[in-house]
């Protein structure tokens, strides 16, 4: 009878669209990679978007600290994936009416390279969850592990009682059927906000760097310039900001010649600074730093024949530093990095031979050094070494 034929077409048509939701948001997916250079991670899931019909796209005007929503906009792209370190990323994707996803997916000691699959299957799961009908509210994840920790409780298909006393948006099974928990749905404004990063993403923790240079020291006065070993080490506070400590110890000395003989100065310092990064992209940075310390001043004498001069062992002064700095990364744990600046040494060094001024330390005086900084694994996934 033609009366119910109808309600099974109605079912079929039903059932078609639901069948096909999942391939049409996979098809022809444009999502934004962003990843440290030579990131292992980040190569294997360029591997694996193939497989699942992702088109990966690098952006190299991404900056860290730039909302991942925008980063996506500018791109035409679905969403966009941040590389942590090789066992966490960040995934931001959006949907159909303005519904948003952002979470921190974490790989299990366990997984290994299938790290990478699940990734994919996961965000493959949540552009069905927010291209369903039934999904229409955008949500914000929790970071989870294969094992469901985090996930703040059981999925299931049936609407769920939330604190409040609400009833909580079904979920459907095609979602349930792959072992992920879809997100709450929360108001628009919220997912809005939670879909830009942390203001520490990609720097997560106390992010440590030790860096060695070599350094350049031009006083004023007419002493020359003299080299030095610079050591140091940075811990990055937050997004932008950091602290240094450094030593300059002495490679070479100046000379001071005069009718009493000569004598030899040899300049060290050690110094603390707080940096701040002015501007970055995914490899190159420019950060500030301003700083102080002590400036050690050892003195040698050699007197000529016939005449007795003073010998001073050394000299203590404090210093003021301002300095700007380039860095670039090599790889994920290296990067190259540059600075010079200027700085002011009070009380003045004088150096005198039988009561006559030969030559003067400062006060101020230039300084500049080149070197590598090297990333330490400790207290998350700093992205770098550089500021």
């Amino acid at each position: 009878m033609p009366g119910r034929g109808e309600p099974s077409v109605a079912c079929a048509i039903a059932l078609v669209a639901m069948l096909a939701a999942p391939a049409e948001a996979q098809r022809s997916t444009a999502i934004v990679l962003i990843a440290p250079p030579a990131s292992t991670l980040a190569n294997r899931l360029r591997a694996e978007a193939v497989g699942v019909g992702f088109a990966l796209i690098y952006d190299p005007r991404a900056r860290d600290d730039e909302p991942l929503a925008a980063v996506a906009a500018r791109n035409g792209a679905t969403g966009v994936i941040r590389v942590g370190s090789d066992s966490s990323v960040i995934v931001f994707l959006s949907g159909p009416g303005g519904a948003t996803s952002f979470d921190v997916i974490l790989a299990d000691s366990r997984e290994g390279q299938s790290f990478t699959l699940r990734v994919m299957e996961e965000i493959r799961a949540r552009l069905v969850a927010l291209t369903l009908p039934a999904k229409s509210a955008s949500g914000v994840g929790q970071a989870r592990r294969p094992d469901g920790s985090g996930n703040g409780g059981r999925g299931g298909s049936e609407g769920r009682r939330s604190p409040d006393g609400g009833t909580k948006a079904a979920v459907p099974e095609t979602v349930l059927s792959k072992g992920v928990v879809p997100q709450d749905p929360v108001p628009k404004a919220a997912a809005s906000k939670a879909a830009d990063p942390p203001a520490t993403e990609g720097r997560a923790g106390l992010g440590v760097a030790p860096f060695a240079s070599i350094a350049a020291t031009a006083p004023k006065g007419g002493l020359q310039t003299t080299f030095q070993a610079e050591v140091g080490l940075r811990a990055g506070l937050s997004a932008g900001w950091a602290i240094s400590v450094r030593g300059l110890l002495p490679l070479t000395s100046a000379a001071v010649d005069g009718m009493e003989g000569t004598a030899r100065v040899t300049p060290a310092l050690v110094t603390a600074h707080v940096e701040r990064r002015v501007w970055g992209t995914r490899r190159f940075s420019v950060w500030g730093r301003v700083g102080g310390g002590i400036l050690l001043l050892a003195l040698r004498s050699e007197p000529a024949s016939n005449f007795d001069v003073g010998r001073t062992d050394g000299v203590l002064a404090a210093t003021g530093l301002l300095e700007a700095g380039l860095g670039v990364d090599l790889f994920s744990w290296l990067a190259l990095q540059g600075t010079i600046g200027g700085g002011m040494v009070a009380p003045r060094p004088v150096f005198q031979f039988d009561g006559y001024t030969v030559a003067v330390w400062g006060r101020p005086f230039a300084l500049a050094s080149i070197g590598l900084a090297f990333r330490l694994p400790l207290g998350g996934p700093n992205r770098s070494a550089r500021p």
